[in-house]
């Protein structure tokens, strides 16, 4: 091809095609998974932790859970489990034990470090 020539209108509409294929892409990608408030309410809790602050990191880890789901997204990893910390907490052995599944469902890796954690807490047998 010499230069100053015009692309042959084939490869013209290859390069055409080729630019929004790429540009398509990038209005694809989100975020994996939904985290909500969590930075803000687990860092409350942490450096004050009182019945308030632990009320509003727990309905924020429901939160996060219900956005999830209605997102079609995943659960991000450590939702399930720290939630059935808290609910271990209080007592509520069943509902914290759904939500250990839930993290062992979705991370099965987490399973060796979840049994660990759960037995040095003497939450689980």
């Amino acid at each position: 091809m010499k230069s100053g020539t015009m692309i042959p209108g084939t490869m013209k509409h290859s390069l055409i095609l080729l630019c929004l294929v790429l540009a398509s892409c990038t209005s694809i990608v989100t975020e994996p998974f939904y985290w909500g408030n969590y930075s803000r309410t687990a860092y409350e809790y942490a450096k004050n932790p009182t019945g308030k602050t632990r009320e509003n990191h727990q309905r924020e880890l429901i939160r996060i859970i219900e956005v999830s789901d209605k997102r079609k997204r995943l659960v991000a990893p450590g939702i399930h489990a720290e939630l059935a910390r808290l609910y271990w907490q209080q007592g509520d052995s069943q509902r914290a034990e759904t939500h250990w599944q839930k993290e062992v469902q979705l991370y099965p890796e987490s399973r060796p470090f979840l049994d660990f954690y759960s037995s040095k807490m003497g939450v689980r047998k």
